[in-house]
């Protein structure tokens, strides 16, 4: 069950709302515009990333730092989720085999270097194969890619993939400059040269990531401030204090209670959106009784989502019953209300499973005080449908690819529970398909109806956007 708020920010969004604080806010540099001074947006983050390498980091959470220095081949419309020109002007299906990339002519690499085919080329054949991508199967579909010209990059595909455009949108999408790559090898991690708005300046573990504007940014107009600063704060509450006394603009990933409490406050602007992110409970129905597809029915049933958003996120999110979200293009209205809440018919398709007394789950999840209070809340419900008796066995864990990797070895080697020390769970859910899962946590499937997994809810996430008007008011 995904229990921590780590599903980021759209690029576009993201940097919207930083132009914006850009724009309004005015605490220390930024204040200073009109004198000359650099305008610095400083930003609460509540997590330090995995890595700053997209191509080898698998923490949802990185993103909102990634994106600022990172373009990606593709884009996407935030509201529709729409694919749409980025580093790639143009591209095309000729065939259901192939898809071909037309890169934006005259961008360059902080380093100076080129972005052109052979640049692109360099990128994919990495995710795809490199040692240390952790995104391989994003591009598991990609039998071979070519330079096919200066700016024209060809992928022929085993098998038609119409999710590719949108995946190139995400960290397989992000480009890194090869010539930096082979400069700095494993530490790539901690040196990305990048095509973003934003240039990499240093990365003081658990303490601060500070960039700086990059002057040959290719879109006009961009970028508006001249520095952004991450404080890493992983307390949520001091994060919000910081932004109260003017230490830092902006602050995202709020949870409600905080949200609807800093809304009552003069001080304070917070902005509310929808948001990709979902909770989720993952099934692993390799194994009895969750192999059983009336099983499964039967806890999608036990879920009352209305009552979960509002005991949880304060009436904030919208109940979700698919991986896609209704404003998704590909989504198909007719399942977005495939499961309602139907304890009697939950436990009937027990007994007809032949689970009439209940059934025994082992439950995994983060152990952190907000995603307990999740759990408990989902627990409960279970319970009163059949779940007989659940052995809570709570573990903190980052990395839902190491959970997958961990089951699949547990699986190789016949055992019917995983060791102690590999009971972990993450669920990364970004977009995409059911039923593989790969590291990061995100689908590379999808199947409406009993697809296996529970999404309790869609949020629209108290994100970012809590700054300081008194600051600005100095």
């Amino acid at each position: 069950m995904r229990t921590h708020d780590t599903m980021p920010l759209d690029r576009r969004s993201l940097l919207a709302l930083m132009a914006a604080t850009a724009a309004t806010a005015a605490t220390g540099d930024v204040s200073a515009q009109a004198q000359g001074a650099r305008k610095v947006l400083r930003i609460s983050a509540p997590y330090n990333p995995s890595t700053l390498d997209p191509h080898t980091g698998s923490a949802g959470s990185d993103h909102v730092v990634l994106y600022p220095m990172f373009d990606t081949l593709i884009g996407f419309d935030p509201d529709t989720l729409q694919p749409r020109p980025s580093l790639a002007e143009a591209w095309n299906y000729p065939d259901p085999l192939t898809l071909v990339l037309t890169i934006r002519p005259r961008i360059t690499f902080h380093d100076g270097e080129p972005l052109n085919a052979e640049a692109v080329r360099f990128n994919l054949e990495r995710v795809r194969s490199d040692a240390r991508s952790v995104i391989k199967t994003e591009l598991g579909t990609v039998a071979s890619i070519e330079a096919t010209g200066d700016l024209q990059v060809t992928l022929k595909l085993k098998q038609p993939d119409s999710a590719l455009p949108l995946i190139l949108a995400d960290r397989a999408g992000m480009m890194v400059s090869p010539k930096s790559i082979q400069q700095h090898g494993a530490e790539t991690d901690r040196n990305p040269v990048c095509t973003g708005q934003m240039k990499f300046v240093s990365w003081a573990a658990n303490d601060s990531i500070k960039m700086t504007r990059f002057e040959n940014y290719w879109q006009k107009g961009q970028p508006q401030l001249d520095a952004i600063e991450f404080n890493i704060i992983t307390d949520v509450v001091t994060g919000v204090r910081s932004v109260v006394s003017g230490q830092n603009n902006f602050i995202y990933q709020l949870r409600p209670a905080q949200q609807q409490a800093l809304a009552r406050s003069k001080d304070i602007q917070v902005g509310v959106s929808q948001g990709l992110y979902s909770v989720v409970m993952y099934f692993n129905y390799s194994r009895p009784p969750l192999n059983d597809a009336r099983v499964r029915m039967a806890l999608n049933l036990s879920i009352d989502r209305d009552a979960f958003n509002k005991a949880i996120m304060m009436g904030l999110g919208t109940p979700a019953h698919t991986v896609l979200p209704a404003s998704h293009w590909a989504c198909n209205k007719a399942v977005t209300s495939y499961y309602k809440y139907d304890p009697d018919r939950a436990k009937a398709l027990l007994a007809e499973a032949g689970y009439k007394d209940g059934i025994d789950l082992a439950f995994s999840g983060y152990s952190d005080q907000r995603s307990v209070q999740v759990q408990e809340v989902i627990i409960s419900m279970l319970a009163k449908c059949g779940a007989r008796e659940i052995h809570d066995r709570r573990a903190r864990c980052r990395d839902g690819g190491l959970f997958h990797e961990q089951e699949r070895r547990r699986h190789a080697r016949g055992m019917d529970r995983p060791p102690r020390s590999e009971r972990l769970v993450r669920a990364d859910v970004q977009q995409g398909k059911l039923p593989e899962c790969r590291p990061g946590g995100s689908f590379t499937g999808t199947d409406a109806g009993d697809s296996g997994v529970t999404q309790v809810h869609r949020t629209r996430q108290a994100q970012g956007c809590a700054r300081s008007r008194a600051s600005s008011r100095r």
